[in-house]
């Protein structure tokens, strides 16, 4: 240049990032914009996205700070988008740390904005973003400020969600890193805003409404980018006999389009509203009952820690892996009980000197060990203590009920987890403690109207066995699970339904070199074998045509509980030798894991299923052509690349369990939405009377493979047929029925 100055370079704008519109933004602007305008805009481009900004992170006891919108200029270039901030509040302040992110505008009313704003949510056929959708219309429901609860009646969207269908691997889906790390930009937290964080935080500080609609521009941005992802990679293609066309996408036609943008609009964002009813919804906690279980659990541990003093001279602190490793292992001439360490060479933590005292590591010397046995029998007992009892005894005491979150994207399958405030997905089966403390009603209520609440659980029977009997379309399998109307004297469809068959109205003899089946002798009471003369004899209930169990007990000569229910569970995924015989607890009295007969019962059990061996086969060489992704029944994916850079053998077990329980976890999530829009139907259709008893026919749990429901005694028949038609009506059109077992009851315990 003329006078010397270095020339700068020009700033490369980026449409995402750098868009001229975005960065000549004032945020005031946001403040001219009035609830008309900005309907009229979102109806303009047909989508819009929009978040709360809250005082915490529960809609029952924190409140809504404001809502901020966001609409794009697509449709209209020559316009600037729309930037729309709403608030409640003049400012934030943190007392605790005097931190505080101003407004753009003056607080607002509260009910007379949300109230004007619901007029924009109940337009059915615009776009709504969010993400993590699932908070921000909780807090619509129940703390809208307005007289009735507020739902969107837009097509939701979820940029989470969709983030998650487009790549299921990643760990955390948060909007602040997932925009930093997908388009490079690093966003403003809300504790920089304030001025709370960071050495210059408070150049960074900017105003609130500035800071939410931030939010919504990169929620909308992160949408779009993702649905595109999941385009790139699993592009549209036609779907004949279909008729669903893509919301967003307008260059496709009526059955065409890409399955996992199917998956996001059909299944995840419909469940989501399910699951925001389950979490607002929550769950009635007899605490009284759990103050009792308590109480009796801390004297059954007592107890157990007295007689662990008494068979071994001391008791460690359950709670030390050090001293319970030092308890187990140690010779005992060094006060140990001298357990072998033979195959716990690969976890011994060489810093803390101590081998796994972890309970699959030592469960096994429990049975020739009354003290391992009593130390198993602690930490199961401490484990419901811990972990539930005394969690939802505070919870309970304080609200009453207990509000679980559910996750969408938690598992890599598509299967929900639950972790907050309890994890109900890992809950203890022991004497259904914690089942028995969820109940639809407390046991001395003589209300009128909450007596007449019942629990209502319903269970898939086997789903997992039955999906690889559909997928594998093994025969033995096919056999049992077609069978639907039992047998009689081994033929097919004579019997009751599920019921025995007349030569199974006997006894097997178990001794060993035996296994006759027969009527046994009996000699004052007792009965023992009519060949063989051994006591060992047990009364077969079940028929090995209705029974898959009982057929591979017999087929492969093991007893039906447990070992033959385990060996069906787990070689099913193509468990190795030595992980089934600790899968199945098979050890010698040496303390070594009996490898040579687990092969052997492998072995047994593909001959007892050939068709299992061809399906694996099948699976993995798909894995391979489709360049290590997996694929389930409704085409959701799941990328094994990173498992098979660790073992080829891990990655084609992944790619088994997942098209397996993958597929049953669409089957689920399909059941509910289904049951929920029919109960939705009812409440709309029926006379007032009616539709207030239908409106408390409600989702409070679902756990793997089981849905627990909340309703009226008055329409427990009803509401137990729409449950099990919706349940079994979702696995249509495949080769086995999927049977569902729907019971009622005050509590989860007496409905399971």
């Amino acid at each position: 240049m003329a006078n010397g100055a270095p020339k700068r370079a020009a700033k490369k704008v980026s449409p995402l990032t750098d868009n001229p519109d975005e960065a000549a933004w004032d945020p005031s602007d946001s403040g001219d914009v009035s609830v008309p305008f900005l309907i009229e805009a979102a109806i303009r481009e047909g989508i819009y996205a929009y978040d709360l900004e809250t005082t915490g992170l529960s809609p029952r006891k924190h409140r809504i700070e404001g809502v901020a919108f966001y609409v794009p200029n697509d449709k209209a270039p020559d316009r600037k988008p729309v930037r729309a901030w709403f608030p409640f509040v003049d400012g934030t302040m943190d007392h605790a740390t005097g931190g505080e992110i101003t407004s753009v505008r003056s607080a607002m009313n509260q009910r007379r904005t949300m109230d004007q704003l619901r007029e924009l949510w109940s337009i059915p056929g615009i776009i709504a973003i969010r993400h993590n959708g699932g908070f921000d219309d909780g807090f619509l429901f129940a703390a809208s400020g307005c007289e009735s609860p507020i739902v969107v009646k837009n097509l939701i969207a979820d940029s989470m969600l969709a983030d998650y269908l487009s790549d299921e691997r990643r760990k955390r889906y948060g909007l602040k890193i997932r925009v930093e790390q997908v388009f490079g930009h690093k966003m403003t937290t809300y504790d920089e805003a304030a001025g709370k964080q960071g050495v210059f935080a408070f150049a960074l500080k900017k105003p609130l409404g500035a800071y939410a609609v931030d939010d919504t521009m990169w929620t909308y941005r992160l949408w779009k980018w993702a649905m595109d992802s999941m385009r790139k990679q699993d592009p549209p293609r036609e779907h004949k006999g279909s008729d669903w066309k893509s919301p967003y996408f307008d260059d496709g036609l009526p059955g065409v389009f890409s399955d996992l943008e199917k998956i996001f609009w059909n299944v995840e964002m419909k469940v989501q509203r399910v699951l925001m009813e389950m979490e607002i919804q929550g769950c009635l906690i007899d605490w009284e009952w759990l103050v009792q279980v308590e109480q009796r659990l801390e004297s059954e541990k007592l107890a157990i820690m007295e007689e662990i003093q008494k068979l071994a001279g001391w008791a460690p602190n359950l709670r030390s892996p050090k001293q319970v490793s030092d308890f187990l292992y140690k010779p005992k001439e060094e006060g140990g009980l001298g357990l072998s360490t033979d195959n716990l060479d690969d976890t011994y933590n060489e810093t803390a000197d101590s081998y796994s005292t972890a309970d699959k590591a030592i469960a096994h010397f429990g049975k020739k060990e009354p003290v391992v046995k009593l130390l198993l029998d602690y930490r199961s007992k401490e484990v419901i203590s811990r972990s539930f009892s005394q969690k939802l005894i505070v919870i309970a005491q304080d609200e009453g009920r207990v509000h679980a979150r559910f996750r969408q994207t938690g598992t890599k399958i598509g299967r929900l987890s639950c972790a907050d405030p309890v994890n109900l997905m890992n809950q203890p089966r022991e004497k259904n403690l914690i089942r028995k403390s969820f109940c639809a009603r407390l046991p001395n209520d003589t209300d009128s109207d909450s007596s007449k609440l019942i629990m209502l659980d319903a269970d898939y029977s086997q789903m997992e066995l039955r999906m690889a009997a559909h997928l594998s379309q093994e025969k033995g399998m096919l056999e049992v699970f077609r069978n639907t109307a039992g047998c009689k004297n081994g033929k097919d469809g004579d019997g009751v339904a599920g019921g025995p068959c007349d030569r199974y109205m006997h006894f097997k003899c178990f001794a060993d070199g035996c296994g006759k089946i027969g009527i046994p002798k009996t000699e004052h009471g007792i009965a023992s074998c009519g060949s063989c003369n051994s006591p060992k004899v047990e009364h077969q209930k079940r028929c090995r045509h209705v029974d898959l169990h009982q057929r591979t007990a017999e087929d492969v000569n093991v007893k039906r509980d447990p070992l033959a229910k385990n060996s069906n569970f787990g070689l099913l995924y193509e468990m190795g030798a030595l992980k089934f015989a600790i899968y199945c607890d098979l050890y010698d009295d040496a303390g070594h894991p009996r490898v040579d007969y687990a092969r052997e019962l492998i072995e047994k059990w593909h001959e007892a299923y050939p068709g299992i061996k061809p399906w694996h086969k099948t699976v993995i060489a798909k894995l391979i052509k489709n360049h290590l992704v997996a694929y389930n029944l409704m085409r959701r994916r799941r990328r094994l690349d990173d498992d098979y850079r660790l073992s080829d053998h891990r990655a084609g077990r992944q790619a088994i369990q997942f098209e397996v329980s993958g597929s049953c976890q669409e089957i689920i999530k399909l059941a509910m939405i289904r049951i929920y829009d029919e109960r939705n139907r009812r409440v709309s259709s029926t006379g007032p009377a009616e539709s207030k008893l239908w409106e408390q026919f409600r989702f409070l749990i679902q756990v793997h493979d089981e849905l627990v429901l909340q309703g009226r005694e008055e329409l427990r028949e009803e509401m137990m047929s729409i449950i099990k038609t919706y349940m079994e009506g979702a696995a249509k059109n495949l080769s086995v029925p999927f049977l569902v077992d729907v019971r009622s009851g005050v509590n989860w315990e007496a409905a399971h």
